[in-house]
């Protein structure tokens, strides 16, 4: 069951509102919320690059676009932009070009996304896979979402007080 996820098309926060109420709450909600406020930089600073790295923050955006559209739906025409939301922000924190101290981290961010393991079909059986295969290939798609540069942050992040 999930806690809640960024959307990573419009910045929002989604809370599961199951997991939101009584004692859980108090306990869980912060951790959480600092692991998705972590993704919600990570994201922001990718969109900076790629207005950076296009000189336009309008030709960027849609770079970022297609590029978060070919990863989460196979497909980089599928998926809007808040594009009001990621204009704002550029507009605020500026874009970053090579000269930026967050260059470096940005393209790291852009490699970590492009290899970020999909759970949800890591956690589908496929027909003609033994229990075994399947079990080994969860293992390695767990690994590989855990030593992920953008999901090893967001846990130091819900970590940090």
């Amino acid at each position: 069951m999930q806690w809640e996820s960024i959307i990573p098309y419009t910045g929002e926060i989604i809370l599961n509102k199951k997991l939101n109420s009584g004692i859980i709450k108090p306990i869980f909600l912060k951790k959480y919320l600092r692991h998705e406020l972590k993704h919600a930089e990570q994201f922001q600073i990718m969109a900076r690059y790629c207005a950076g790295k296009a000189k336009s923050t309008e030709e960027g955006l849609c770079q970022f676009r297609k590029m978060l559209g070919e990863k989460l739906y196979n497909d980089p025409s599928i998926g809007f932009l808040d594009k009001k939301y990621y204009t704002r922000v550029i507009n605020s924190d500026g874009v970053i070009t090579e000269n930026n101290p967050l260059f470096e981290k940005a393209e790291a961010y852009i490699k970590a996304f492009k290899e970020y393991p999909d759970m949800s079909k890591a956690l589908e059986k496929q027909s003609d896979q033994s229990f075994w295969d399947y079990i080994i290939n969860l293992y390695k798609v767990k690994k590989s979402y855990k030593s992920n540069l953008l999901e090893k942050e967001a846990v130091s992040a819900s970590k940090n007080k």
